[in-house]
């Protein structure tokens, strides 16, 4: 029989068999209960199997509120805290990963936005670490960090039941709209002045990366279920577009909920961000374009050389010297994912790659990042360009990815309460 010292909010045993005894009660043996709750100060025997009372207190207990003496108390505790935490730790760490991955790749890409790969070469040698541009100290991101930014802020305030009409809230209270891409001032001001509902703003809209470039946020509170992830960013993303645009961010929605598998790897990633796109999608085939001409070459410069011959997409071009780009997922969207299939999921090859890839290289860098530093995990990001990003970044990425955790944590709570009671 286990013993455990019952702490403040320890919670409560649902269906549980019980028997009071002295000081506290006893589960697993006695008449059947509803619920039982256990208060400070009782004490909780444990007898007729150990796993009946593990799988109750997994499910009843949460980490913020259970006693930390637990572990000195039985081996029970010890077990039980000790998988508890670290399976939050892991999931804390690959949150932080996903929004460090994020900054990382906007941040690198950002010096060559706009810039013909071959530009870039002659101008930098070659991306090798953040650099300063527009003025910007290294580290610093872009108009797709600030509209990722908004996005969490509209999460954090409905407690991870986001819509678009929470995110244009958030645009009215914080956005100026003359730092954003035509298709964000367009539904800025629709929604302002125009008395045009959020969910129907995007109509109308040009193409643009503006939607698949700050849409991992809502991947994190999907983690490990992409086709949910793609279904909210639908109605989240309806603010800004429709038709390509948007399927472009629901496959990178569907991605980065995908990397947050301990088994994720390139590939399932990849399957997951075209395997929840209807079939009158174009983006799907624009995916497949790029990946398999990632496959196909094996490396990032011939990749590159062969993506640029015959693949960019079509776009209107300033007459600068070295400029090319095209402001578009079916081609940003499908490189990202490319060069995750390159980097080997690492977020540090990924970000100098985007960076030397030019074209929409800080939107590149937005999409894939994410997606990389959620299976690396904060840790997988080189220490000196984590700090670097951070330190440029007003948002607190600490508070951040803690608050993106106390959703995911109570939609996965709530989703779990839900399967047991319909399946009783």
């Amino acid at each position: 029989m286990a013993e455990l010292a019952a702490g403040d909010g320890c919670g409560t045993y649902e269906a549980a068999e019980v028997e009071p005894i002295d000081g506290g009660l006893q589960l697993g043996t006695g008449q059947p209960a509803q619920s039982v709750t256990v208060v400070a100060g009782q004490c909780i025997k444990v007898q007729a199997g150990q796993e009946k009372f593990r799988s109750l207190l997994r499910r009843q207990v949460s980490l913020a509120t259970a006693q930390r003496d637990w572990p000195s108390r039985c081996s029970l505790g010890r077990e039980l805290w000790a998988s508890t935490e670290t399976a939050m730790t892991d999931l804390r760490d690959k949150i932080m990963g996903c929004l460090l991955g994020g900054l990382l790749g906007d941040a690198m890409g950002g010096p060559t936005e706009g810039l013909h790969y071959e530009f870039i070469a002659e101008r930098f040698g070659e991306v090798t670490t953040l650099k300063e541009h527009r003025g910007l100290q290294p580290g610093a991101g872009t108009d797709d960090s600030a509209l990722k930014h908004m996005l969490c802020e509209a999460i954090r305030r409905t407690n991870g039941n986001v819509n678009a009409a929470a995110w244009a809230q958030v645009w009215r209270e914080r956005m100026n709209p003359f730092k954003f891409y035509p298709p964000v001032a367009s539904s800025f001001y629709k929604i302002s002045t125009g008395g045009v509902r959020a969910r129907e703003a995007g109509i109308g809209n040009m193409i643009s990366n503006s939607t698949a470039m700050c849409i991992s946020p809502i991947g994190i509170i999907n983690a490990g279920d992409p086709r949910r992830a793609m279904l909210e960013a639908y109605e989240v993303t309806s603010l800004i577009h429709r038709g390509s645009p948007q399927d472009g961010a629901l496959a990178m929605a569907a991605a980065t909920a995908a990397a947050f598998d301990p088994k994720a790897n390139a590939e399932s990633v990849i399957e997951a961000a075209v395997g929840n796109l209807d079939d009158e999608s174009d983006v799907p085939a624009a995916i497949d374009t790029a990946v398999s001409l990632a496959r196909s070459t094996g490396n990032f410069a011939e990749f590159r050389a062969a993506y640029y011959a015959d693949h960019l997409w079509d776009w209107p071009q300033q007459p600068e010297e070295g400029h090319s780009n095209a402001v578009d997922p079916r081609e940003s969207a499908s490189v990202a994912l490319a060069l995750l299939l390159l980097a080997d999921g690492d977020p540090n090859e990924l970000a100098l790659m985007s960076a030397n890839f030019g074209r929409d290289a800080d939107s590149i860098g937005a999409m894939g990042g994410p997606v990389a530093g959620a299976m690396a995990g904060a840790s997988g990001i080189r220490p000196r360009w984590a700090a670097q990003v951070q330190a440029a970044t007003p948002v607190d990425q600490d508070s951040l990815a803690d608050s993106l955790l106390e959703v995911l944590t109570g939609r996965l709570n709530a989703d779990r309460a839900r399967s047991e009671v319909l399946l009783a």
